[in-house]
C-alpha cells in the first residue's frame, strides 16, 4: 500500500507538472499567435506607409509637372510680351520716322513755294514807257533804280517817272 500511496504521490506530481508544462505551452502559443497578429499588423502598416508614400510621391511629380508646365507658360508669355513690345517700338519709330519725312516733306513744300515765289518775281515785267512803247524787262536788284520825287503813285506809273541812264525804264517793286 506505501507503494500505491507513493505511486499516486508520483502520478499526482508527474500530472502537476504536465499541466503546468501545458500552462506554460498554452501561454507561449497565445504569445505565439500575439507576436503573429503583430507582425501581421506590422506588415500591413508598412504596406499602408509605403502605398501612401507612392501616393504623395505621385502627387508630388503632379505638382512638379504643373509647376514646371506653369514655367513654361510663363516664359512663352514672357517671349510673347517682349514681342509685342519689340514690335510696338518698331511702330513708334516706324510712326516717328513717318512724322519727320511729313516734316521733311512740308519743309520741302514750303522751300519749293518760296522758291517760286521768288522766281516769279524774277520774271519780266511789262509796261508801256513815255514813247507810247511796250517795254518788258527783268527786275533786278543789283542796278539801283532812279525814280523821281513824287513821280510814282501808287497803283499807277506815269510817263517818264522812272528812268535808268536815260535809256531804259524800268519798274522797282
Amino acid at each position: 500500500m506505501f507503494r500505491s500511496v507513493r505511486f499516486l504521490f508520483r502520478y499526482v506530481h508527474f500530472l502537476s507538472h504536465s499541466v503546468r508544462f501545458l500552462f506554460h505551452y498554452v501561454h507561449f502559443l497565445f504569445r505565439y499567435v500575439h507576436f503573429l497578429f503583430c507582425s501581421i499588423r506590422f506588415l500591413l502598416r508598412t504596406v499602408h506607409f509605403l502605398s501612401r508614400s507612392i501616393h504623395f510621391l505621385s502627387r508630388s511629380v503632379r505638382f512638379l509637372f504643373r509647376y514646371v508646365h506653369f514655367l513654361l507658360r510663363s516664359v512663352h508669355f514672357l517671349s510673347r510680351s517682349i514681342h509685342f513690345l519689340s514690335r510696338s517700338v518698331r511702330f513708334l519709330f516706324r510712326y516717328v520716322h513717318f512724322l519727320l519725312r511729313s516734316v521733311h516733306f512740308l519743309s520741302r513744300s514750303v522751300h519749293f513755294l518760296l522758291r517760286s515765289v521768288h522766281f516769279l518775281s524774277l520774271l519780266p515785267v511789262s509796261f508801256k514807257g513815255s514813247d507810247g512803247e511796250t517795254s518788258s524787262k527783268a527786275h533786278s536788284l543789283k542796278s539801283p533804280v532812279a525814280v523821281s520825287p513824287g513821280a510814282v503813285s501808287p497803283g499807277a506809273v506815269s510817263p517818264g517817272a522812272v528812268s535808268r541812264a536815260g535809256t531804259e525804264q524800268e519798274l522797282e517793286p
